[in-house]
């Protein structure tokens, strides 16, 4: 069983990395969560180390990201049928 959940796995993976719109997505994430991170939350002004508002935005940029890759998969496979 887990051989063939590491194989679609790594396909999947594969097919996503292997186009320019997986680093569009993580770009895209790697700058809204920086942004959020240490603009809108002022990590620096506040003077404590603590990653609590990141977590705190985290679900509602996840949510955003990962549906918008769902709906992509999605299509592409409809389209190969």
């Amino acid at each position: 069983m887990w051989r063939e959940i590491r194989q679609v796995a790594r396909r999947e993976l594969g097919a996503f990395f292997g186009s320019p719109v997986a680093y569009l997505f993580l770009g895209a994430f790697l700058v809204v969560t920086l942004f959020v991170f240490f603009w809108v939350e002022t990590f620096f002004a506040r003077n404590i180390a603590d990653v609590r508002p990141l977590f705190r935005w985290m679900p509602l940029l996840l949510l955003f990201l990962v549906a918008a890759l769902t709906m992509r998969a999605w299509a592409e496979e409809r389209r190969a049928w």
